[in-house]
C-alpha cells in the first residue's frame, strides 16, 4: 500500500509542477503579446522624422520626402508645426510640436518640451565658488491614432560643461559659465553664462 501512496504523491506533485509551468508560460506569452496596428510603424516613422527635424532644425516636409517611398500608401496631407526656443539666464525653453494629418484622415502628433528655471545660488564657503542651481525638465510626447493615450518619455539631458548633476532634477553650473544640455537625438538647449 505504501508504494501506491508514494506513486500518487509523485503524480500529484508532477501535476502541480506541470500546471504551474503552464500558467507561467501563459502569463509570459500574454505579457509579451502586443498587437501591431496597421500603419503603426509608418506613423512612428513620421513622428521620429518630426523629432529629427526638431533636433536638427531641418525642414520637416523635405525630410519626409526622403522617406515617402517607405511609407506608401500612407502619406502626409498636411502638418501643423510650432517650433520655439528662448534661452535666458533665469529660464529657458525649447518647444517643438508637430501634428501630422494623413491622406486617410487620421492624425498623429509629436511634442518636445525642454525647460530650465533658475532656482537659486549656492556659495561654497570653503572655496568661495558660487554656482547657479537650475531645475531641468525634459519630456517628449507621442500620440498615434491607434491609441487613446499619449506616450510620454522623460528624457535625460547631458551637459557639456563643468557641472554638478543632482539626483533631484537640478544641475549646478559655475557662475559665469554657459552650458549646453543635449539629448541622445541631438536636441540642445543652452544655458547662457551671464553673471
Amino acid at each position: 500500500m505504501e508504494p501506491i501512496k508514494k506513486r500518487k504523491g509523485v503524480i500529484a506533485l508532477l501535476a502541480v509542477v506541470l500546471l504551474s509551468l503552464a500558467v507561467m508560460e501563459r502569463y509570459r506569452s500574454t505579457a509579451e503579446l502586443r498587437v501591431l496596428y496597421a500603419g503603426e510603424n509608418v506613423y512612428a516613422m513620421f513622428l521620429v522624422t518630426a523629432r529629427y527635424s526638431c533636433a536638427r532644425k531641418t525642414n520637416f516636409q523635405e525630410t519626409v520626402k526622403k522617406i515617402e517611398n517607405l511609407t506608401f500608401p500612407l502619406s502626409i496631407n498636411h502638418s501643423l508645426i510650432d517650433d520655439y526656443e528662448d534661452f535666458g539666464i533665469t529660464e529657458g525653453k525649447k518647444y517643438c510640436s508637430y501634428v501630422i494629418y494623413t491622406n486617410i484622415g487620421t492624425s498623429a502628433s509629436f511634442e518636445l518640451n525642454y525647460t530650465y528655471r533658475l532656482l537659486g545660488f549656492r556659495n561654497n564657503i570653503g572655496t568661495g565658488r558660487i554656482t547657479r542651481i537650475y531645475l531641468i525638465e525634459a519630456k517628449q510626447k507621442f500620440k498615434l491614432p491607434q491609441y487613446n493615450y499619449v506616450i510620454v518619455l522623460d528624457v535625460n539631458l547631458t551637459p557639456n560643461c563643468e557641472n554638478i548633476v543632482n539626483g533631484d532634477g537640478t544641475i549646478e553650473i559655475p557662475l559665469g559659465t554657459s552650458c549646453v544640455l543635449r539629448d541622445k537625438w541631438g536636441t540642445e538647449i543652452l544655458i547662457p553664462g551671464g553673471g
